[in-house]
């Protein structure tokens, strides 16, 4: 090959190896250029996400607080229907919670101390407080009670003084609180002529505690709620914590409408239009049904006592006398398992036998028409008076 074409050819493979060469040089320059501006991007890609990130978070942290409070609103209001629930209403007739009527009670007895375990001493009563409540119209009548009132005790005890009650209540059930509480609630019930739902007795040294949810009521709160179980653990109550609840809130109400009594022995004796008046309006009385109160015992006067426990309930007694027969067990006649007067009579008066004046059983035509209910005074409940 000649020279020339030899050089030709070599320059050829130089320019060649240099063009490549610039080539990749400037390959190499862009692709230097484009990391960069790749790390440029990057740097405020990533800056741009940090300031998302922040507006975002910025953007639902008021929902999420607004999820808080709603979880624990809503926990809440869980543990406060819990706590309110209470007893489940049914349409028989001896279902009773106080969310059930519009006018109940709850009876505080203060001892010089709490009975403790083991030791052999029984508690002399200070004082007595009688909470009547009235839901309808927000309102608070307060029987306050001294302990050397005298008290007409029932099972012929014949009258003692409110300071011996829980001895002799004691005595009477052989040591059995459960009933002993039931004999004082009776006792305090005869004193007024009107049921005592509910019991609490308490050392007097905790009256300032016990007034705080009873009468001067709280705001509805989790931390009542945690007061409300200290509370039940130091009184013997019959109680829920439900109702504890139900009464505080009802408590608070009526505050500004408490109406305070104190009953003395003159007093307790004519408490009866103070009662009625308290009951003018109640479910019971705007019912309106007629009730015949009839003995079927051989002690005079066994009815009267029923009748006059009826009328302060607000209940229509329309006549008071004697049945045709004698009755071994008492008897209650109602037209109306839901009726509001047969819940209040059998909230007061221990009835085994209940029935509908549609079958009456053995009891005659003759008494079963005295009125829309028929009260009959069996001899089972001659202790109770």
């Amino acid at each position: 090959m000649p020279t020339t074409a030899k050089s030709l050819s070599k320059n050829k493979s130089f320019k060649a190896k240099t063009l490549r060469g610039s080539k990749g040089k400037t390959k190499a320059s862009a692709l230097k250029r484009n990391s960069r501006s790749l790390k440029i991007k990057s740097k405020s890609t990533y800056k741009n996400k940090k300031i998302a990130k922040k507006r975002s978070f910025a953007s639902y942290f008021p929902l999420f607080v607004l999820f808080v409070a709603s979880l624990v609103i809503l926990s809440a209001t869980v543990m406060y229907k819990n706590y309110l629930q209470g007893f489940a209403s049914a349409s028989s007739i001896s279902a009773f919670s106080l969310q059930d009527t519009d006018i109940f009670s709850a009876a505080v007895v203060y001892v010089d101390s709490m009975p403790q375990l083991g030791k052999d001493y029984t508690p002399d009563v200070i004082s007595a407080v009688i909470y009547i409540y009235d839901t309808n119209n927000m309102s608070i009548n307060v029987f306050n009670i001294d302990n050397d009132l005298e008290i007409d005790m029932p099972g012929r005890l014949g009258d003692d003084t409110l300071e011996k009650i829980y001895a002799l209540s004691l005595m009477i059930t052989n040591g059995d609180t459960a009933e002993s509480d039931h004999y004082i609630k009776h006792s305090l019930s005869r004193l007024i002529g009107f049921p005592i739902d509910r019991l609490v007795v308490a050392s007097d040294e905790d009256r300032s505690d016990v007034e705080s949810l009873l009468l001067r009521g709280a705001e509805i709160s989790p931390l009542l709620i945690k007061d409300i179980n200290l509370y039940v653990n130091e009184v013997s109550t019959d109680l829920t914590k439900q109702e504890i609840l139900y009464i505080a809130r009802e408590a608070n109400k009526s505050q500004g409408n408490i109406s305070e009594i104190d009953l003395t022995s003159d007093l307790s004796q004519s408490s009866d239009s103070l009662i009625q008046e308290i009951t003018f309006g109640s479910e019971i009385s705007v019912e309106g049904k007629t009730v015949a109160v009839l003995n079927g015992t051989t002690t005079v006067g066994a009815a009267n006592d029923v009748a006059r426990a009826i009328e302060n309930m607000g209940g229509r007694v329309i006549t008071v006398g004697n049945a045709d027969r004698q009755h071994d067990t008492t008897t209650l006649l109602i037209d109306d398992p839901d009726s509001a007067a047969a819940r209040g009579i059998y909230r007061f008066f221990d009835i085994s036998d209940i029935r509908l004046k549609d079958n009456p059983g053995d009891i005659i035509d003759a008494e079963v028409n005295r009125a829309d209910i028929v009260f009959i005074v069996g001899v089972d409940m001659l202790d109770q008076l």
